[in-house]
Protein backbone atom coordinates (compact mmCIF):
# COMPACT_ATOMS: atom_id res chain seq x y z
CA UNK A 1 0.00 0.00 0.00
CA UNK A 2 2.61 2.58 0.82
CA UNK A 3 4.29 1.99 -2.94
CA UNK A 4 0.82 2.45 -4.73
CA UNK A 5 1.01 6.89 -4.26
CA UNK A 6 4.74 6.82 -5.71
CA UNK A 7 3.60 4.31 -8.66
CA UNK A 8 0.41 6.54 -8.97
CA UNK A 9 2.69 9.14 -9.11
CA UNK A 10 5.17 8.29 -11.95
CA UNK A 11 2.04 7.10 -13.75
CA UNK A 12 0.57 10.55 -14.16
CA UNK A 13 4.05 12.47 -14.58
CA UNK A 14 4.01 10.03 -17.62
CA UNK A 15 0.53 11.09 -18.60
CA UNK A 16 1.60 14.27 -18.26
CA UNK A 17 4.14 14.49 -20.95
CA UNK A 18 2.50 12.08 -22.95
CA UNK A 19 -0.14 15.19 -23.33
CA UNK A 20 3.03 17.31 -23.78
CA UNK A 21 3.81 15.89 -26.20
CA UNK A 22 0.76 16.25 -28.52
CA UNK A 23 1.52 18.51 -31.26
CA UNK A 24 -0.57 21.92 -30.96
CA UNK A 25 -2.76 21.63 -34.30
CA UNK A 26 -4.29 17.99 -33.19
CA UNK A 27 -6.77 19.62 -30.52
CA UNK A 28 -8.02 22.98 -29.77
CA UNK A 29 -8.40 24.51 -26.57
CA UNK A 30 -10.48 27.76 -25.91
CA UNK A 31 -8.48 31.07 -25.46
CA UNK A 32 -7.81 31.66 -21.51
CA UNK A 33 -9.32 28.37 -20.73
CA UNK A 34 -5.84 26.40 -20.98
CA UNK A 35 -4.51 28.26 -17.45
CA UNK A 36 -7.61 26.32 -15.69
CA UNK A 37 -7.08 22.93 -17.58
CA UNK A 38 -2.77 23.57 -15.92
CA UNK A 39 -3.80 24.43 -12.80
CA UNK A 40 -6.22 21.10 -12.53
CA UNK A 41 -3.64 18.86 -14.01
CA UNK A 42 -1.20 20.08 -11.11
CA UNK A 43 -3.25 20.00 -8.17
CA UNK A 44 -3.52 16.25 -8.88
CA UNK A 45 -0.05 16.27 -9.61
CA UNK A 46 0.68 18.62 -5.88
CA UNK A 47 -1.48 15.91 -4.29
CA UNK A 48 -0.36 12.69 -5.15
CA UNK A 49 3.24 13.92 -4.80
CA UNK A 50 1.92 15.00 -1.19
CA UNK A 51 0.65 11.52 -0.54
CA UNK A 52 3.58 9.55 -1.64
CA UNK A 53 6.05 11.62 0.15
CA UNK A 54 3.99 11.38 3.40
CA UNK A 55 3.54 7.86 3.40
CA UNK A 56 7.36 7.54 2.33
CA UNK A 57 8.80 9.91 5.13
CA UNK A 58 6.18 9.65 7.71
CA UNK A 59 5.59 12.85 8.08
CA UNK A 60 4.61 16.42 5.71
CA UNK A 61 6.95 18.02 3.70
CA UNK A 62 5.47 20.50 1.75
CA UNK A 63 8.15 22.25 0.67
CA UNK A 64 10.27 19.88 -0.93
CA UNK A 65 6.90 18.72 -2.52
CA UNK A 66 6.48 22.31 -4.03
CA UNK A 67 9.58 22.60 -5.86
CA UNK A 68 9.57 19.10 -7.42
CA UNK A 69 6.51 19.83 -8.77
CA UNK A 70 7.10 23.41 -9.80
CA UNK A 71 10.20 21.18 -11.77
CA UNK A 72 8.19 18.78 -13.36
CA UNK A 73 5.98 22.03 -14.81
CA UNK A 74 9.30 23.65 -15.92
CA UNK A 75 10.70 20.72 -17.43
CA UNK A 76 7.35 20.02 -19.76
CA UNK A 77 7.53 23.13 -20.96
CA UNK A 78 11.32 23.11 -21.72
CA UNK A 79 10.24 19.86 -23.38
CA UNK A 80 7.70 21.50 -25.92
CA UNK A 81 10.08 23.48 -27.80
CA UNK A 82 10.77 19.62 -29.61
CA UNK A 83 7.29 19.37 -30.06
CA UNK A 84 5.31 20.82 -33.39
CA UNK A 85 2.97 23.78 -32.93
CA UNK A 86 3.27 23.69 -29.25
CA UNK A 87 4.66 26.97 -27.54
CA UNK A 88 6.34 26.90 -24.22
CA UNK A 89 4.76 29.66 -21.34
CA UNK A 90 6.01 31.66 -18.44
CA UNK A 91 2.34 31.53 -17.51
CA UNK A 92 1.64 27.98 -18.04
CA UNK A 93 4.62 27.02 -15.61
CA UNK A 94 3.03 30.00 -12.91
CA UNK A 95 -0.57 27.85 -13.32
CA UNK A 96 1.58 24.62 -12.56
CA UNK A 97 2.69 26.04 -9.69
CA UNK A 98 -0.82 27.32 -8.34
CA UNK A 99 -1.92 23.61 -9.09
CA UNK A 100 0.66 22.31 -7.55
CA UNK A 101 0.54 24.56 -4.38
CA UNK A 102 -3.54 23.64 -4.01
CA UNK A 103 -2.73 19.99 -4.40
CA UNK A 104 -0.30 20.14 -1.43
CA UNK A 105 -3.34 22.20 0.73
CA UNK A 106 -5.64 19.99 -0.34
CA UNK A 107 -3.40 17.01 1.11
CA UNK A 108 -2.93 18.76 4.21
CA UNK A 109 -7.01 19.37 4.98
CA UNK A 110 -7.44 15.78 4.64
CA UNK A 111 -4.50 14.21 5.91
CA UNK A 112 -1.95 16.98 8.06
CA UNK A 113 -4.61 18.76 10.66
CA UNK A 114 -1.67 19.68 12.39
CA UNK A 115 0.15 21.17 10.03
CA UNK A 116 -3.03 23.47 9.29
CA UNK A 117 -3.76 24.32 13.36
CA UNK A 118 -0.52 25.89 12.94
CA UNK A 119 -0.89 27.88 10.14
CA UNK A 120 -3.87 28.99 11.30
CA UNK A 121 -2.33 29.88 14.70
CA UNK A 122 0.29 32.09 13.01
CA UNK A 123 -2.51 33.98 10.75
CA UNK A 124 -4.51 34.14 13.84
Amino acid sequence: MKRLPLILTILYIILIFIGASIPGDRFYIPSGTDYILHVLEFVLLGFLISWAVFLRYEGFYPYPVLWFGIAVGIITEIYQYAVPMRMPSLMDVMADAVGVFLGIWMFAIIFEKEWMDGIRNKIL
